[in-house]
């Protein structure tokens, strides 16, 4: 699984050596698109709070369902590294809390609810292709590569908290570069 990015709450202390680190990092991508691998398309019959999807209540082959969306990637220009950053959709919230007694639709609809969407960061090893099913077809969890990765995790949510990129839904307002 992919490290989750803290963007709600402040990160640690940074240290000199993280914001030389921080120094090299440079946007590639911050546009948000569902991610490659990210999606499956419905063959079973959709929430009924998912009205959007279809108001028959019948699953088509065709209706396809985004569980992650692109945020933004980044690249250390210094090790050619390149991290992508992602977020759950709506759609994975709600097959997280299906019960609608207790999560309704007007609490589904509800811009509290986006608190509850997860950002990740993963790091990339392959340019994803199409056909791909799986984020993990070309995406890899930084701690198989770097065991001690907290640090790193820390100093990519930092970067992206500055840049503006990372959406403080919690406090209703996005950082100012």
């Amino acid at each position: 699984m992919s490290r989750e990015l803290n963007l709600r709450d402040p990160v640690r202390p940074l240290t000199e050596g993280m914001l030389a680190w921080a120094s090299q990092l440079e946007i590639l991508d911050a546009e948000v698109y569902p991610l490659p691998g990210g999606q499956q398309r419905r063959t079973w019959a959709p929430d009924a709070r998912l009205t959007h999807l279809n108001a028959s209540c019948s699953a088509k082959s065709s209706d396809v369902v985004t569980y992650y969306n692109h945020v933004a990637a980044l690249r250390h220009k210094k090790d050619g590294l390149v991290f992508i950053v992602f977020r759950e959709t709506k759609d994975a919230l709600l097959a997280q809390q299906r019960d609608p007694d207790k999560f309704p639709l007007w609490l589904m609809e509800s811009p509290v609810k986006n608190t509850e969407l997860r950002t990740f960061v993963a790091l990339m090893v392959q340019k994803p292709r199409p056909g791909m099913t799986s984020p993990y077809d070309w995406l890899s969890p930084i701690e198989e590569h770097f065991p001690n990765a907290d640090w790193m995790v820390d100093v990519l949510a930092y970067t992206l908290i500055r840049k503006g990129l990372g959406a403080q839904d919690f406090y209703g307002t996005r950082p100012k570069a």
